[in-house]
């Protein structure tokens, strides 16, 4: 049911039908409005979604029915994991966890949240990396080779071998070598060797 949420879509024609359907109750009761928000949290759109956990977050606020304030955390934490807000949503899933130690419908949101969470800073991490081997290598090709005289250092969480595993493919792209190890006097630091066919380079280390 959590995965099923998370990757389903409403489609622009069942949204607009919700919306005027929704519009043409004078005074939409709790559950009324609570369905709505559901809808909306299944769009494609950030701004409708966003629209959705808004109503969520009025109905937690002003419901006294204490089912009602978890079903909007849950949904709210749905909505802010389809945002990319991971912190934001664990928070949430958080505070029905301090109540409800034994929810057996928020532990596979949780673990899927911290799941896609972990993934997105990896990727980000992989990004930074590759970003950074770009810009050493277009300065190593340059005539001047204004290079730093000074290691960079990456903090990284994952393990750094993993990381840099397609490194060498990506230099050979660019007519480069590339050689790494790890260091001898520390595991957690990988030396990545980046150097021209002509034996100039440069040293990144990272630091896992």
């Amino acid at each position: 049911m959590t995965l099923i949420m998370l990757n389903e879509f409403i489609s622009d024609e069942e949204l607009l039908k919700a919306r005027e359907s929704f519009n043409s109750i004078k005074s939409p009761t709790e559950t009324q409005r609570f369905e709505f928000a559901l809808n909306l949290i299944r769009s494609k759109q950030r701004s409708v979604i966003e629209e959705g956990l808004d109503i969520f977050q009025r109905l937690f606020a002003n419901t006294r029915e204490k089912k009602m304030k978890v079903d909007a955390l849950y949904y709210m934490a749905i909505g802010q994991t389809k945002l990319n807000n991971y912190e934001q949503a664990l928070k949430l899933l958080q505070s029905i966890l301090n109540v409800q130690p034994a929810n057996e419908q928020v532990k596979p949101l949780y673990i899927e949240v911290n799941r896609r969470m972990d993934e997105s800073k990896n990727n980000q991490r992989k990004e930074l990396i590759r970003m950074t081997i770009a810009s050493f290598s277009t300065r190593m090709s340059s005539p001047e080779k204004n290079l730093p005289s000074k290691p960079v250092f990456f903090i990284c969480t994952n393990s750094p071998i993993e990381i840099v595993r397609s490194v060498p493919e990506f230099l050979s792209s660019i007519n480069e070598t590339c050689t790494y190890k790890n260091s001898t006097t520390d595991d957690s630091i990988l030396e990545l060797h980046i150097g021209d066919k002509r034996g100039g380079g440069v040293c990144l280390f990272i630091k896992s």
